[in-house]
């Protein structure tokens, strides 16, 4: 059995404070309501043998905000090693057992979507009104260019004059959400450029369908 050392005291998560057994049978995402609350932390189910106790160890020890992590004063790549090695989760690979370059793929590097959402999910949860404003943005940017994109002639075109008017709201409300992404993701720069990786690889699928489709 592994022993974990009681580092997350007085952390919103306190996740040291449970021991797993001989057995592993000590589910720590089930035994964590906060974690449990979150539908990706609840339906992970130990993707490429990466014991759910143990990535749930890492992603608080990586994610929280009040993480004890953080005051080593070192930077995310370093922090995110040490939380590896602290978590149990092990980076030594072999030929007939890769695990380690798995986990490194997977949980270092975020590659595995599954744990993507999870880190990213995470960050909700401490962030939920500046994810919020966020998606609220995102929404009235594209509302307000739906309407710049109504053909000039059309019924429910809008003057030319309002769709400068429009572009310049559009622009400002760019720049805030810019302003508000920065502020979610913080240092977790990681996390951030997974979820665009994702978008982009969502949307040239989306692309991908639509130039395949048929038409008469």
């Amino acid at each position: 059995m592994q022993e974990f050392a009681h580092n997350t005291k007085g952390m919103v998560v306190d996740i040291d404070q449970f021991v797993i057994d001989g057995q592993g049978k000590v589910d720590l995402i089930s035994a964590i309501p906060i974690l449990d609350s979150i539908p990706s932390w609840r339906a992970y189910n130990r993707a490429n043998k990466i014991p759910r106790s143990a990535l749930a160890r890492y992603l608080v020890y990586v994610y929280s905000h009040d993480s004890f992590m953080w005051k080593m004063q070192l930077g995310l790549p370093e922090i995110k090693h040490r939380a590896l090695e602290l978590a149990g989760l092990t980076t030594s690979s072999s030929a007939r057992n890769p695990i380690g370059d798995i986990i490194m793929d997977q949980v270092y590097w975020l590659n595995n979507p599954e744990i993507l959402d999870m880190a990213h999910d995470y960050l909700r949860f401490q962030n939920k009104d500046l994810w919020s404003e966020f998606i609220i943005l995102q929404h009235q940017i594209d509302d307000f260019n739906k309407l710049r994109l109504i053909p000039q002639g059309s019924e429910k075109a809008i003057p030319l004059k309002e769709q400068k008017a429009l572009r310049i709201e559009v622009q400002e409300m760019i720049k805030e959400k810019e302003i508000i992404e920065k502020k979610f993701y913080g240092q977790y720069l990681d996390a951030k450029d997974g979820m665009r990786r994702k978008m982009i690889t969502i949307e040239s699928r989306a692309m991908n369908i639509l130039d395949n489709v048929e038409t008469d």
